[in-house]
């Protein structure tokens, strides 16, 4: 039977992780929420979370870490499936962000949001830099969002 808790090393705790998901790895978009992620060498998935102040009051912001953690809770095994199996990376870092018009989502919408990113993280993953960053030829490759250029 499957685990389905949310422990200590399932978890970003670090401010040095964060930092490191955010500046070294990729990420994909949506109109309330993107998804960073970086592949490492460690087996495994691990979550964090960011909400701004500007989403909106304290409620707000902890409905929505809620939210995204009982996504990740629900859905671990099934996302370690998709985005690990069939000869993809060990582990991977992801960092769920949820910006202002997320505030206005209610539950089924944020999840089918999350769910499309996931998806679209997929297609870009199976595609991602090796952890160490360097290619083949030792040269540094490029992370990159959405956006063209």
């Amino acid at each position: 039977m499957a685990r389905y808790g949310l422990d200590r090393a399932k978890r970003l705790t670090r401010t040095e992780d964060y930092r490191e998901v955010m500046s070294k790895g990729q990420w994909v978009s949506g109109s309330s929420l993107s998804l960073h992620f970086l592949v490492r060498e460690q087996v495994g998935l691990r979550l964090g979370i960011t909400v701004s102040r500007k989403v909106g009051k304290a409620y707000l912001r902890n409905r929505l870490k809620r939210w995204m953690r009982e996504f990740f809770r629900l859905r671990q095994h099934e996302l370690a499936e998709r985005l690990l199996s069939n000869g993809g990376p060990a582990g991977m870092d992801l960092v769920m962000v949820a910006r202002p018009p997320a505030a206005e989502l209610r539950h089924p919408d944020f999840d089918r949001e999350l769910l499309r990113l996931v998806d679209k993280m997929k297609r870009r993953a199976q595609a991602a830099p090796s952890p160490s960053g360097l290619d083949a030829g030792g040269k540094r490759e490029s992370g990159g969002g959405d956006k063209p250029g």
